[in-house]
Parts: structure tokens; C-alpha cells; sequence
């Protein structure tokens, strides 16, 4: 009786409209009991479109879509607003095909590349959330990859991460892994436009390396801090490169750490029982780096997990610390402790690996949230050059900085009476004084040569990198849920993608 049903429905209009991240039922005719059963029974592979307003698709070109073209027309011509934008359709096409038919809106000729990428993500998310959301069946969806390839697979990815612990059916349902793949038999690939000619290599399994990278960024930031101690952290970061080449990994103790003399680093540890952690990993290229490791980059994050604990051993406001430097620092805000891990992390990178450039990234200051808000992440860098790379590749992952102010008037902010340096420079310019602090602890600095050295230009290109408004999502869009974002993993994996791109 069912298949029977079905065989009479399976053009059914689901459910409709997304936009806005909003979703509205425009017509549901000849109502079909069965179809969420229906759903959830069918093997079938989901299917993303993209239609421009004629009706037409994107994907005309790609074995397969045709046969969805016939229906797709049935069900658009009495559709108003007529591609609208991000307007997302779901309805059954054939063998119970479940379709998520996504607007394109007006495509204007005067499109960029990047602006390309931008839409293409945001169409694809669009999809590829609906048919998440309302039809749970599938564990293939078919994508259309409309102007980028690597951007489809970006948008797949990141609009479809669900961090949740509860048992209930319904919600394990919604965590088993979808796998994603070109509806295209030539996915197209992206460009980027550069000085020296144009930068080829992303194309689908690059866009789901970053979408996969990003969403893993989110479940460690969403992890509750019982589930997530060090020692747990660096268990599921070594089981993460488990396999991977070239890649070695080293989670030093905290005896490794005293013998180092890192305590600003260890200061934050006091007050907690649980044992603390200082992660390396090592990436050693794909030839694999014969010889002494010497990384042209370092990447340097504070990775809290909510052990700078109240104890009778925790640091107390007004203390003293000797940093792995030497400098001294009077610790005026036990809160302000990220950047007391950072600066033994940052020297340690800095001194002992001796790298061209240095970034941190890290979500330092409630000013930065006030100052940006969600759209950008603060870059604060001691290099023009640095700053043009970081610039490039957030625009290309639509993962965006903004430059701010490294001036060394902070300096005097961060003063103190009795010691180098204090960890807080007062109410005002608070993201400015955080990141000068940093500057501090950075090895390769003229303005950190010792005292008595001729050095007079900088070895090393730092940026800071504060994050304190983009790590979170509150005004969602398709690839943006709700929630910790996970950002700006993809802008410096591009970074990065393109820096080895130029040697």
C-alpha cells in the first residue's frame, strides 16, 4: 500500500521556504500522510540545486541533473517570489529523490570570484541545512557546486554542524555524519586572483578539508570543560593525526614545562587538580622535512579549558611571576589569564623554532566584542606584508579581518610600579593593551632585542589574531548556526595553503 502511495506522491511539495534563515510552507497539495515516514525510509540520495529565477539550474551540465529538471519546472512555475535569494524548496522528485531546490536570486555578470565563492557557500548551506532539518533520511546528498567546487563542499559541511549530547532518537539521528559529494562529474574550480597569476589547487576535497577542519574547531570549543581537561585534549588531538603524514605530536607535562622556567604558563595551573598540558604538533611538510625541524610558520593558540581554578594555591591579584623570558609580570587580573599562557607559548615558538612568521589566535578581550562585533576577527601585526596575506585569504573564505592599531602608546598603559609589565592596561583600549602585552613575549622583535644588541630590524612577522567576537554565531545566517563558530580555521588554512603555494 505504501509504495503505492508513494509512486502517486513522490512529487509532492514538501515544505518550503528559507530565507533569512526562516522557513515557511507555501503549498502543500494533495497532503501525504506518509511523507515524513516516506523520508525517513527512502535510501535514496538527497539533491541540492541551484535556480535562477527562469526556473533553470546551474548544474544543466551534470550527468544526472537533467532528470531532475522536469519536475524541478512543475513545481517553480507556480512559485512566487521566483527565485528569490537563498529561497529553499523541498519537495520528491524521482525514486523518492528528496530535492532542495535553492534560489540564486538576479546573478549579476559583474561577479568576482570570491563573490562567486561567497554565494555559492551560502546557496549550497542553504540546501543542505533544509534537508537536514526536515527530511532526517539521508546520509548522501548529491551538491551542486554552481560557481566553486571547494566553496559547495565549504557550504555543505559548516551549514550542517550539530554539536549535542542528548539520547534522545531524534537528536543521535541528526549526528550521524552526511556524506557530501559533487552532483558535477568536473567540478569547477576556484580561482584567486594574485599578483603573480592565479593561484589554482581548491576544488571539492579541499572545500570538505576545510569545512571539516572548521566544524572541528567548533566541537572542541562547544565540549563542556569536564569532557575537554588537557589531558582529554590532547588524547583527542593525537587521536585526530593518528595516521596522517608527517605530522608529530608532543604534549609535554608539567615537569617538561618547569625545567623551561614557563611561569606565566604554569601560574594559571595552580588552582586546579587536574594535571596541565603544553601541546606541540609538528607539521613537517609533504616531503617530510629531512633533517632538524624548522617550520617556516607558527601557529599559536592558548587552548584554556577552564582549569584557572580559585584554590589556596591559585595565583592571586597583585602577584609576581617570571615569565620564560625573564620579564617580569604583575598579575593585576587573575581573569586575564589567557594571555599569561600565551606569552611562554609565544617565546617558546618564537625562540626555540625560530620561524619566519608567528600568529596567535586566540579569544582574548570582551573589547574586541565590543569594538567588531561578529563580522571580523581584530588582526593586530608588526608586518604590512603579514597583514596583506591574512587580509587575502579571509576574503577568499569570507572569514574576514580587520586591521587595528599596534602603537607603542599602549606600552604605556600596561605599566606597573613593581614589575615589567602588568597583565591588564586599565577600562580603555583593552584589545590594544592585550595585544601589545603579547608583543612582549614574541623572539625575533627588534623591539625585544636585548639590552646592548645592534639589532635594528625586525626577524620574524607577528600577528595577533583576537577572535573574541567572531567565535561566536548569534545572528545565524546558512552556513552560520547558532553557536561557537569555529572561526577563522579557514582563513588560515588559506593563509597557509597560500604561503606554500609561493615557495
Amino acid at each position: 500500500m505504501l509504495p503505492r502511495l508513494l509512486r502517486h506522491q513522490q512529487h509532492q511539495l514538501l515544505t518550503t521556504t528559507t530565507n533569512n534563515n526562516k522557513t515557511k510552507t507555501l503549498r502543500r497539495p494533495h497532503t501525504n500522510p506518509f511523507a515524513s515516514q516516506s523520508a525517513r525510509m527512502s535510501n535514496t540520495p538527497g539533491v541540492v540545486l541551484a535556480v535562477k529565477p527562469d526556473g533553470t539550474t546551474t548544474a544543466q551540465t551534470a550527468t544526472g541533473a537533467s532528470k531532475y529538471q522536469a519536475i524541478l519546472e512543475e513545481h517553480w512555475k507556480n512559485a512566487e517570489p521566483k527565485g528569490k535569494p537563498l529561497e529553499t524548496k523541498l519537495f520528491f522528485g524521482p525514486e523518492s529523490t528528496a530535492i532542495a531546490a535553492v534560489g540564486t536570486g538576479k546573478i549579476s555578470e559583474a561577479l568576482s570570484e570570491i563573490e562567486k565563492a561567497d554565494k555559492t557557500r551560502k546557496i549550497v548551506g542553504s540546501g543542505a541545512k533544509a534537508l537536514k532539518e526536515h527530511i532526517s533520511h539521508n546520509r548522501e546528498v548529491l551538491v551542486d557546486t554552481v560557481w566553486s567546487s571547494h566553496a559547495a563542499a565549504v557550504g555543505a559541511t559548516v551549514s550542517t554542524f550539530n554539536y549535542s549530547l542528548k539520547t534522545k532518537k531524534d537528536a543521535v539521528e541528526k549526528r550521524i555524519p552526511i556524506s557530501y559529494k559533487p552532483l558535477s562529474d568536473q567540478p569547477v574550480q576556484l580561482s584567486i586572483e594574485k599578483a603573480n597569476g592565479k593561484l589554482i589547487g581548491l576544488d571539492w576535497s579541499t572545500g570538505l578539508v576545510f569545512g571539516q577542519a572548521q566544524n572541528l574547531a567548533r566541537e572542541l570549543m562547544e565540549s563542556p570543560a569536564n569532557l575537554m581537561t588537557p589531558t582529554l585534549f590532547c588524547e583527542r588531538i593525537t587521536k585526530e593525526f593518528q595516521g596522517i603524514k608527517n605530522v608529530e605530536i608532543q604534549a609535554h607535562d608539567k615537569s617538561w614545562a618547569e625545567a623551561k622556567k614557563m611561569n606565566s604558563f604554569l601560574s594559571v595551573a595552580r588552582g586546579t587538580t587536574e594535571p596541565c598540558k603544553f601541546l606541540e604538533i609538528h607539521y613537517k611538510g609533504a616531503s617530510g622535512g629531512a633533517g632538524e625541524f624548522k617550520p617556516t610558520v607558527a601557529l599559536v593558540g592558548k587552548g584554556i579549558t577552564f582549569e584557572n581554578m580559585p584554590s589556596g594555591h591559585a595565583t592571586k591579584p597583585g602577584d609576581i611571576i617570571y615569565a620564560m623570558n625573564g620579564k617580569s609580570i604583575e598579575v593585576d587580573n587573575t581573569d586575564a589569564e589567557g594571555r599569561l599562557v600565551l606569552a611562554d607559548a609565544l617565546y617558546y615558538a618564537s625562540s626555540v623554532y625560530k620561524p619566519k612568521t608567528v600568529i596567535d589566535c586566540a579569544t582574548l578581550t570582551g573589547a574586541m566584542m565590543i569594538a567588531l562585533g561578529e563580522p571580523f576577527s581584530g588582526v593586530f601585526s608588526t608586518s604590512d606584508n603579514l597583514w596583506s596575506h591574512l587580509d587575502s585569504a579571509g576574503k577568499a573564505e569570507q572569514d574576514r579581518f580587520w586591521r587595528m592599531p599596534f602603537d607603542d602608546f599602549y606600552m604605556r598603559q600596561i605599566d606597573s610600579s613593581n614589575a615589567d609589565l602588568c597583565n591588564t592596561g586599565g577600562r580603555t583600549a583593552g584589545s590594544c593593551t592585550a595585544a601589545i602585552f603579547l608583543r612582549e613575549f614574541v623572539d625575533g622583535l627588534a623591539c625585544n632585542a636585548k639590552e646592548g644588541s645592534d639589532q635594528a630590524q625586525d626577524t620574524v612577522e607577528y600577528a595577533h589574531i583576537d577572535i573574541a567576537g567572531a567565535m561566536e554565531c548569534t545572528l545565524p545566517d546558512p552556513c552560520n548556526p547558532k553557536g561557537l563558530t569555529g572561526r577563522p580555521v579557514r582563513a588560515l588554512i588559506e593563509y597557509i595553503r597560500q604561503q606554500a603555494a609561493l615557495h
